[in-house]
This record gives structure tokens, sequence and C-alpha cells, in this order.
């Protein structure tokens, strides 16, 4: 097969590798964007500014919305931080438990994940 009836085939295979590149980096970036708007609703200030983007109050509007939207903002973090806490609760729980029954490596496993899943929720709660 000479360099001339290869040229198509190598076109072909560089074309879809770069569209499978491209497609995967568009979607890491899309889900990035989706969880970390979704994560915004955690903050009082970020459940403003998502809720007042969704509403689009007017001028005579924007400052009775905000004052509303402060006060569910509020409300929606302190529910976030109790849940947060409850399931935090309940994992230290179920790790004493499993402590009695699991080996080292086992447990070892289980608190590297742990840590590594509380070290992402303080980064990202910064």
């Amino acid at each position: 097969m000479s360099i001339y009836q290869r040229k198509p085939l190598l076109i072909l295979i560089l074309t879809l590798l770069i569209g499978c590149l491209l497609g995967a980096l568009l979607t890491g970036w899309l889900v990035r964007s989706k969880v970390a708007n979704i994560r915004a609703f955690t903050t009082q200030q970020g459940f403003v500014v998502q809720m007042e983007k969704l509403i689009q109050p007017n001028a005579e509007q924007a400052e009775k919305v905000r004052e509303i939207l402060s006060q569910y903002g509020k409300n929606n973090e302190q529910l976030f931080l109790q849940s947060h806490n409850e399931v935090k609760a309940g994992l230290d729980k179920m790790t004493l438990e499993l402590a009695e029954i699991l080996d080292e490596q086992q447990i070892t496993r289980l608190e590297t994940r742990r840590r590594t899943i509380k070290e992402l929720y303080n980064r990202e709660r910064q």
C-alpha cells in the first residue's frame, strides 16, 4: 500500500480521534458547568444569584424579589448544611460498625475515600 493509498485512511483516523477528543472535552466542560450551577444553590448568595437569573425581575421588583430570595436562600443553605451533617454522622456510624468486621486494607481504602470526599467538599465550599 503506497503513501497515496494510506493518506485518506490517515485523514479519516485523525478526524475521528480529534472528534472524540473534542467530544470528551465538551462533555466534561458541560458537566462541570451544570454541577457548578447546582452547587450554587447550596449557599444563600448562590441561590439568590441563580434565582434572579431565572426570574429576571424588572427594576420595580428587584429589591423585593432579592429580599424574598435571600430569606429562602438562607433557609436552603441551612437545610443543605443540616443534611450534610446528618449524612456525615451516618457515615461515621457506618464506619465504626464496619471497622469491627473489615481487615486493615479495607478500612484504609474506606478512610482514604472518605478523606478524598471531605477534601473535595471543603475545597468546593470555599
